[in-house]
């Protein structure tokens, strides 16, 4: 064997996710990929009858990996995605939303069902404290309390949950064993790798795709004015990403400015951001696309728009979005709040107004009208690089493919 060819790695894989949205039927595919081209013999199991996970399982299948569905509901999935490995003689289980296994893991109660096997995972969203120095389970803070209650509430269960998921996977005075946890955060791997040095990583937060259109066709494409500069929010539009900030913000302009302006909302639409974004709608100010997009669509808006909003509240995890607006060369508009404000500061990627002040977001808005700076190209592109899905890939494949966390997996 020559030096520089690539050792294949014998065995088999299962990737398992029962989600359908945000980043997960995305890293699902190009986690899988990755196994497959490293040699791994690859069992994928998602829910097939997502429209938005099918497009992604389509092509693992045309890749040379096995599909099979999974429900969404009326399972525990840690345990039928360890039947599944241990029916199939699979030791290595990949979820590429960990997240979801903890909290379903606290939710019923489950204990062991992932006990012997050889598990890595992408953990999104671990909202570490600083003051943390215990064991894993005790790591998740209570979420910002100027929130509504409501969604207090609905975090509170969550953290609830996930201190129980993490209990399971590290009983009181046992380290864990057989989990490599994945952070797309720098200071969350950090943190965690203080207390379990050898067992957590960090990741990119991967573009998953990076379309070629023109500016003017793809307006022409999506029905978009070509006078006008255009603001793109997409994605999800919880509360605390900001859709009804920016709306509003918009509706405090002068006739002139905003007739200048196009706000491109490209998404499902929340309920609560209707009224004002239909107020919008009706000045002639937006363009809404209220509806799942396909990946050839999301291409489309990032070419179509000036500039990308991203007016997130309290986001302390990293934004696909800003990377996919980073890989299509768009600036943006984004608060100053963790993770998001510190990389647009670093890297160049657009302008930061101070998080939740809606006077600052709506002066920044004006500026747009009129102004095509505010962003380092160069820096763009560097950061573009660094979350590249080459980059995602190389990482599980050299971190946890070949790296065994379990000595008891059985990798045939």
């Amino acid at each position: 064997m020559k030096s520089d060819m690539v050792p294949q790695i014998p065995g088999k894989v299962l990737v398992y996710d029962f989600n359908s949205s945000g980043h997960c039927p995305g890293w699902m595919h190009l986690a899988a990929m990755g196994f497959r081209q490293a040699g791994a013999e690859v069992l994928v199991a998602c829910r097939l009858e997502a429209p938005e996970v099918r497009p992604w399982a389509e092509r693992l299948a045309d890749g040379g990996c096995r599909v099979l569905g999974v429900a969404a509901d009326g399972i525990c999935h840690a345990s039928h995605a360890a039947a599944l490995a241990r029916r199939e003689g699979i030791g290595k289980v990949f979820f590429p939303n960990f997240d979801s296994v903890i909290y379903e893991m606290g939710k019923l109660g489950s204990t062991d069902a992932l006990a012997g096997l050889d598990i890595g995972g992408i953990w999104l969203r671990p909202e570490l404290t600083a003051q943390s120095r215990g064991t894993l389970r005790r790591m998740v803070e209570k979420m910002i309390r100027s929130r509504a209650n409501k969604l207090r509430r609905k975090h509170e269960r969550a953290v609830r949950n996930n201190r129980r998921g993490l209990a399971a996977l590290l009983p009181p005075g046992r380290r864990i064993t057989g989990v490599r946890l994945f952070f797309t955060s720098a200071p969350a791997a950090e943190q965690v790798g203080k207390l379990l040095p050898g067992e957590t990583r960090k990741i990119c937060d991967p573009w998953l795709a990076r379309g070629n259109f023109s500016r003017s066709d793809a307006r022409s494409r999506l029905g978009v004015d070509d006078s006008r500069v255009v603001l793109l929010h997409l994605g999800t539009s919880r509360p605390e990403k900001g859709l009804k900030d920016a709306c509003d913000a918009l509706l405090t302009l002068d006739d002139d400015i905003m007739n200048r302006l196009l706000l491109l909302r490209a998404g499902v639409v929340d309920r609560s951001d209707a009224p004002s974004l239909k107020r919008l709608e009706e000045r002639g100010a937006a363009r809404v696309i209220d509806r799942y997009l396909s990946e050839e669509e999301l291409s489309l808006c990032y070419a179509a728009c000036d500039r990308v909003l991203l007016p997130y509240r309290n986001q302390s995890e990293t934004s696909g979005v800003l990377i996919h607006a980073a890989a299509h060369g768009k600036p943006v508009i984004a608060s100053d709040y963790g993770w998001i404000g510190s990389v647009v500061r670093i890297h160049g990627l657009g302008w930061l107004f101070r998080q939740g002040d809606g006077v600052a977001l709506a002066a920044l808005m004006a500026k747009a009208a009129g102004s095509t700076g505010g962003s380092d190209a160069a820096g763009m592109e560097r950061f573009a690089a660094d979350n590249s899905p080459e980059t995602f890939q190389h990482t599980l494949v050299e971190q946890w493919l070949r790296e065994p966390t379990h000595p008891d997996a059985v990798d045939e």
